[in-house]
């Protein structure tokens, strides 16, 4: 079972996304005629159903985000183009006049699901919306996560503990399809932490690669590996948030590490080159939340 949510702005297109999807064989629920109740039991005891539920307010949301395959959308198109769609059905009023219209609706309570969702840009023709949805996934398959993206949010949720001045990194190290270890960039344990202070190279905002040797804090990958040891990281793969330096390259290498997946690069051509000369795989994976539909 998948089931797509759609809210968004006035004339944006709500409904033409929806049947859109209907015709190709989703079930669409419009909660503006139907009762939420009804129309959540509905979805519970059809399990084998695809389903379109619109305009999602913040209590099917938060219900609908129990379910595995789920995906919120929020339809959009530029204020003019909108404006044209609402005057062309109703009756004619200044853009003024619209714009404070579209104010109340927009910043309503529901505003926030706006960062839950994924971004469908509606200003051209109902064909190209049409194309642009077929990469939609359709199918529970289809909207697992492939295991790169999978091992690579837990990196990322390893950055947000970071305490490093700079850039925050996480990284995780993963053999066998298990997670071994995982670590984030800062001070050393016993030192305050880089945002309070802790490290003077960071705190003076060095360039990016200048004066590493005055550097106290220790990198991501560093701390990964430190808590893993040589024999369990032989082999598996390190998720890093950031492409890493020279020196961590030279670590990764002596514990054995055999491919590194990366997401943000950095300006580090030896770092480059040493990993490439002694075979460990490098991989930049594309970000997968992006908020638009290309």
């Amino acid at each position: 079972m998948v089931i797509i949510g759609i809210v968004g702005a006035q004339c944006s297109g709500k409904r033409t996304v929806a049947d859109l999807l209907g015709s190709s064989g989703f079930l669409l629920r419009d909660l503006r005629t139907a009762s939420w109740d009804v129309v959540l039991g509905e979805v519970q005891n059809s399990p084998a159903a695809n389903w379109v539920v619109f305009p999602v307010h913040s209590r099917a949301h938060s219900a609908f985000c129990g379910f595995t395959f789920y995906k919120l959308l929020w339809v959009d198109a530029p204020t003019s183009v909108r404006y044209t769609r609402y005057t062309a059905a109703r009756v004619t009023i200044s853009l003024q006049e619209f714009v404070s219209l579209d104010d109340q609706s927009d910043f309503g309570s529901d505003y926030s699901l706006r960062s839950a969702a994924t971004r469908v840009v509606n200003s051209g023709s109902r064909e190209e919306l049409s194309e642009r949805l077929k990469r939609l996934p359709q199918t529970c398959k289809s909207m697992r996560k492939a295991w790169d993206s999978f091992y690579m949010g837990f990196a990322r949720q390893a950055a947000r503990r970071s305490n490093c001045m700079k850039s925050p990194v996480g990284a995780v190290v993963v053999k066998d399809s298990h997670i071994i270890s995982c670590g984030y960039n800062g001070t050393p344990t016993g030192l305050r932490n880089c945002i309070e202070g802790g490290c003077g190279r960071c705190n003076e905002n060095s360039s990016q690669g200048k004066h590493l040797d005055k550097c106290y804090c220790v990198h991501a990958e560093v701390n990964s590996i430190l808590y893993a040891g040589r024999k369990q990281c032989q082999g598996g793969t390190l998720y890093a948030t950031m492409k890493p330096c020279l020196n961590c390259a030279k670590t990764l290498v002596q514990v054995g590490i055999s491919r590194i997946v990366y997401l943000e690069d950095y300006s580090d051509p030896d770092s480059t080159a040493l990993l490439t000369a002694v075979g460990v795989a490098l991989v930049m994976l594309e970000p997968d939340n992006n908020p638009y539909l290309v």
